[in-house]
């Protein structure tokens, strides 16, 4: 049987050939994140392991463990890393729209399309918010404060020009983001079943028309 003195150095080799292969590999960081969600969409987020997407990343498990202090961590830099890529989706959608009620119908059409094309993550993000509990710390802790200070900008904007209410931004901000997801978990509790696009330029819709100033 190998003694402590062995098992340490074969230890020690093990975490050199990893530093090694992290050297090797450009950008594993987020080929890792973007094999966890892609199994995520596979198989649910309560199924996957590190030893499946080192599989599917093509690294070993000792990697991940390198930029990932465990699964947990994992599983929410994949959700920031949705909740960015979206958020510079929505940043291009009304890079040329001058009407703040456009851009906020813009964003929540964005938003809908990132809940079709990643279902699953996004089904882990509803959870990880909580649906309505968005406090401060759940929605600096997913990368939603990026998006929540975009919108609140183009509401404030949109009172400033006069064509949104006096009303409080962060307010408005909380509906849209209730009413988005709330019109979200329907859709996956009901399969799918209708346009979550279209009931979200809905949802968008009945908004704008309540924050629109007289």
């Amino acid at each position: 049987m190998p003694n402590s003195s062995a098992r340490g150095g074969a230890s020690l080799r093990r975490g050199r050939k990893s530093m090694s292969e992290i050297n090797k590999l450009p950008h594993t960081r987020q080929r890792i994140i973007e094999a966890t969600i892609n199994l995520i969409s596979k198989i649910g987020h309560s199924e996957f392991t590190t030893t499946l997407v080192a599989k599917e990343a093509r690294v070993s498990q000792g990697i991940i463990f390198h930029y990932f202090k465990n699964k947990e961590k994992l599983l929410l830099s994949a959700i920031q890393y949705e909740i960015e890529r979206f958020t510079e989706l929505a940043i291009e959608r009304i890079g040329g729209e001058k009407d703040p009620l456009r851009k906020i119908k813009k964003v929540a059409l964005a938003y809908s399309e990132m809940a079709v094309s990643i279902g699953s993550v996004f089904q882990v993000i509803l959870r990880r918010v909580k649906l309505f509990g968005l406090s401060a710390e759940k929605i600096e802790e997913v990368g939603l404060s990026k998006l929540r200070e975009l919108l609140t900008g183009i509401i404030q904007s949109g009172i400033e020009q006069g064509i949104i209410r006096k009303i409080d931004p962060s307010l408005v901000v909380a509906c849209l983001f209730g009413a988005l997801n709330q019109n979200t978990l329907r859709w996956l509790i009901y399969k799918r079943s209708f346009c979550l696009k279209e009931s979200s330029r809905i949802v968008a819709d009945i908004l704008v028309r309540g924050i629109k100033a007289a």
